[in-house]
């Protein structure tokens, strides 16, 4: 008893984090014998008055905080206890119309004939595929603010992405590599991106080879952020704690300790340049293939949420390196030079190309170029070749994610790190180009698309408005409203979870 009284004291003083925090929470608490009604009013309590202790909806804290780490509250306890009070799912879906804390009261858990209404009276709402992923590594706070992209959040037909750059500048409350504070509540900040990123029904990120999630990968075959710098890989997730060095001598919990689970994981294959080098007779060597595929299968054996690996393609056109007689865009399917790299992508199932509108397209190609600037910086056999790549990939069910990112033209620095003032019609103007660029009955146009920067500059285009033409979320917007994507041609077993709930219910 006196270990209820204290407990119940203890949440009623307004140390919600304490009480309820799945890494803070009594042991003691979690033996009582309390009734299911008195965790409930204990829950929505700590919601309604705990202030920025417990940021996260009901949603989160119904899907992460209560049921991962403990079994305070059991699932089939809440469905039952909330099955009985319709009401309640009433009056919670006024305030909380795009919230689905209802969700899993399904038919299946119930035992019912009908399945129960989730808002407003309606039905479950229709699951639609996701068509895109959005991010920023400068300035990640602003994927936050979906208030600034309205039509484009409305349209529930995308989800987001994490480098470990933008990762740890969420955690430190950090605009860019400036250590200049822009927020005062990081932790909030991280609990806030993940919930947002649950709700589309897709989580992802983006890593290099590491000794955290590909320890079977010898070290001394690629370089690494160590622990506590800005681009390190723990901060997403560590074998051995919950807890990680940031910058600054600072520590934070890995974004894995506070409930994300990516499904899907963009890989960076950044050997060192003697395992990558190319022989006389191969592309990549054996050697190579045999440790990219054991990164691969590191990964999901270690995030064993992952679903799907996706390598970033890392084979682009060499004539210097490698003088070939087939075409630029029939080279990657037919040379024997590039075995191994369709080997690795077959047994993989997906890959992402990394190809920058603004370097490719001009005038000749339908995009345009800054004034004074020869464009495409590349010849166009770069472009064909890459479309090779992705026609060969979509005839071998390999799905295809195509991240387009800004390209500074005027830039007198590093032009991938500038502001793209051609970013929206160049982007688009690429697509058209992959759209009526075909080779045997197919298109280049990719399965989705990955909209964002990785600059270490904040002066880069950002999320921003989906007003603003050249903003982040806008060039998203533009995409996902076009026919610019490739439904006739997946890999279902990719695609199977690519989806998220449109949430546009029928009345």
């Amino acid at each position: 008893m006196i270990n209820k009284v204290h407990y119940l004291i203890c949440c009623f003083h307004a140390e919600w984090k304490k009480c309820l925090d799945p890494g803070e929470f009594p042991k003691r608490a979690s033996r009582m014998n309390l009734s299911f009604g008195i965790k409930i009013v204990i829950l929505v309590i700590a919601y309604v008055f705990g202030g920025t202790a417990l940021p996260q909806v009901p949603y989160t804290m119904y899907n992460q905080g209560l049921f991962n780490s403990y079994t305070w509250i059991s699932k089939r306890s809440t469905i039952k206890y909330f099955s009985k009070i319709d009401i309640l799912s009433r009056i919670y879906n006024i305030y909380y119309p795009n919230d689905n804390v209802f969700g899993d009261l399904s038919n299946n858990k119930l035992g019912r004939k009908k399945t129960i209404a989730y808002r407003n009276g309606s039905e479950k709402c229709a699951m639609v595929p996701l068509k895109g992923l959005m991010t920023t590594t400068t300035n990640p706070l602003q994927l936050l603010k979906p208030i600034n992209f309205p039509t484009l959040s409305s349209s529930r037909t995308f989800s987001y992405w994490l480098n470990s750059g933008a990762a740890t500048l969420l955690s430190e409350g950090w605009a860019d590599s400036k250590p200049t504070e822009v927020s005062s509540t990081p932790d909030v900040d991280v609990n806030t991106y993940i919930a947002q990123a649950q709700a589309t029904g897709v989580q992802a990120i983006e890593a290099d080879l590491n000794p955290w999630f590909t320890p079977s990968i010898p070290t001394a075959d690629y370089s690494y952020a160590d622990e506590g710098k800005l681009t390190s890989n723990a901060i997403f997730y560590k074998p051995d704690s919950d807890i990680v060095k940031i910058p600054q001598r600072k520590t934070t919990k890995t974004l894995w300790a506070r409930g994300l689970r990516p499904s899907i994981v963009f890989l960076n294959i950044n050997f060192n340049s003697d395992v990558q080098a190319a022989t006389s007779t191969s592309n990549h060597s054996d050697v190579f293939l045999s440790l990219a595929q054991d990164a691969v299968s590191d990964i999901s054996k270690y995030l064993i949420s992952v679903k799907q690996v996706v390598p970033f393609i890392f084979v682009g056109y060499s004539p210097k390196t490698h003088s070939s007689s087939y075409d630029p865009e029939d080279e990657f399917a037919y040379d024997s030079y590039y075995r191994n790299d369709r080997i690795l992508y077959k047994s993989v199932g997906a890959i992402a190309v990394d190809g920058p509108p603004s370097m490719y397209m001009s005038s000749v190609n339908g995009g345009s170029f800054v004034t004074g600037r020869k464009l495409p910086y590349l010849p166009t056999e770069y472009l064909k070749f890459i479309i090779g790549e992705i026609i060969w990939a979509k005839k071998n069910s390999i799905a295809v994610y195509w991240y387009a990112s800004p390209f500074q033209q005027d830039s007198k620095g590093t032009p991938q790190y500038g502001f793209d003032t051609l970013f929206d019609e160049n982007t688009k103007a690429l697509a058209r180009y992959l759209s009526v660029s075909s080779s045997r009955g197919m298109n280049a146009l990719p399965n989705y698309w990955m909209i964002g920067q990785y600059s270490n500059t904040a002066s880069s285009n950002s999320p921003g408005n989906d007003t603003d033409v050249e903003s982040i979320s806008r060039v998203m917007l533009d995409i996902i409203s076009g026919p610019y994507f490739d439904r006739d041609h997946i890999n279902p077993a990719v695609d199977a979870f690519m989806i998220g709930e449109s949430r546009v219910c029928p009345t």
